[in-house]
């Protein structure tokens, strides 16, 4: 679908918005979806490279190397040099109507005729909430290091026509945390990485294959791999036939009987799509029971083959897509008896898998395909309006209060 009004946007992102590197491949997907609805739209990759990588780095640097990547990441000079790149980019390109910035990490100045908007799945509130074995970005930071952040990224919403989120959770915290106006806070969503409609509209759960649990995502630790592994146990000794299959980390070491370790599948290949398209499909349940999490898209893309899927909620986190009851189950909390509950219920009864994975589906076509998620986008930038002196909200330090 075209639109009819062609608007002219500036793409800023860390990474090279036409490839996966960027935003998971969400800036890809943005970026070709508006370009493909009749936009004009200029892409601009502000990471930084070369001598600005060689000099930030050595002016962030920290004994810990985790502590050193967040300094790098999300520091001061980091900050400052992404934003020069942005400069440069608004500079060359004056006719751009929108300067769309991914994340909150740097700053351009615009014209008073462009308008500032912010796409962002996170912020340091969010990150701060989470427990430290989520390792998030707000776990190697210090509490003054955190109010830094905080302040940095509250000069971004400030200066911001309209933030847009990839969850309706995001956008209440910009609301209740950076203060920014409920109406200048808007949901978009976004729709799987992969071509929905080359899926089957009916795929059963398999009988010929055992009782199977499949987990997708790199980071081990915030994704709940290790709780996972536990509730799998346990899993065991009520369906002892049951098997786990693990695609993301590079490495991992366990001696759980039932676990099928596949490694880092790259779906940007013609033979690590097959496979892991062919785990979907063998699976009877996704479990990614998420200590920290923005936006699922392997929960998004699992919904999209049907199959249910269980899924942790926390305060500082909702699992917007996962419909308790009806498209899997959204457990409160880190509660490994309910997980283990849960697993235990789909794994056993085929019947009622099937049916929640086909609400599942249904789910994403009725309201997290990629057209419908961009005619969200253009919608919220449609109704923006310049707005150009910053709010008056409370600056406040993520942990202690005001600062």
């Amino acid at each position: 679908m075209r639109n009819s009004t062609c608007m002219h946007i500036l793409f800023l992102a860390e990474g090279d918005a036409e490839t996966n590197d960027s935003w998971s491949g969400t800036s890809r997907r943005v970026v070709q979806g508006l370009r493909d609805r009749g936009h004009v739209v200029r892409a601009v990759d502000c990471a930084l490279y070369g001598w600005r990588r060689a000099l930030v780095a050595a002016l962030s640097w920290h004994p810990r190397r985790d502590n050193w990547r967040v300094r790098y990441h999300l520091g001061p000079a980091a900050f400052r040099f992404r934003s020069d790149l942005a400069q440069r980019a608004v500079d060359t390109f004056p006719e751009a109507e929108f300067v769309v910035l991914v994340g909150a990490t740097f700053l351009p100045k615009v014209r008073a005729s462009q308008r500032l908007v912010v796409l962002t799945d996170g912020n340091i509130v969010l990150s701060a909430a989470a427990p430290a074995i989520a390792a998030t970005d707000a776990a190697y930071a210090s509490e003054a290091a955190r109010a830094a952040i905080f302040k940095r990224e509250q000069q971004v919403y400030d200066r911001a026509d309209i933030v847009v989120t990839l969850s309706e959770r995001v956008a209440q915290s910009c609301v209740e945390d950076f203060g920014v106006p409920a109406d200048r806070a808007r949901t978009m969503y976004a729709g799987p990485n992969l071509d929905i409609t080359t899926l089957p509209s009916n795929s059963p759960i398999p009988r010929d294959v055992p009782p199977t649990i499949l987990f997708v995502g790199r980071q081990w630790q915030r994704k709940g791999g290790d709780l996972l592994i536990r509730a799998f146990v346990r899993v065991r000794r009520e369906v002892p036939e049951a098997r786990l299959v693990i695609i993301g980390p590079r490495t991992l070491e366990t001696s759980c009987e039932g676990v099928e370790f596949l490694g880092l599948v790259d779906k940007s290949t013609p033979s690590g799509w097959a496979r892991l398209a062919r785990a979907y499909v063998e699976a009877s349940v996704f479990c990614l029971p998420s200590r920290f999490e923005g936006f699922s898209i392997a929960v998004l893309e699992a919904m999209a083959f049907a199959r249910p899927c269980v899924t942790l909620r926390f305060p500082w986190m909702n699992s917007e897509m996962v419909e308790d009851g009806v498209t899997g189950f959204a457990i409160e909390g880190e509660d490994e008896d309910a997980l283990v509950a849960r697993l235990v219920t789909l794994l056993r009864d085929p019947a009622r898998s099937e049916s929640m994975g086909r609400a599942g589906a249904r789910n994403v076509q009725k309201s997290f395909t990629w057209p419908i998620v961009l005619a969200r986008l253009e919608t919220a930038l449609h109704l923006s309006t310049p707005r150009r002196v910053a709010t008056s909200a409370k600056i406040k330090n993520p942990q202690s209060g005001v600062v």
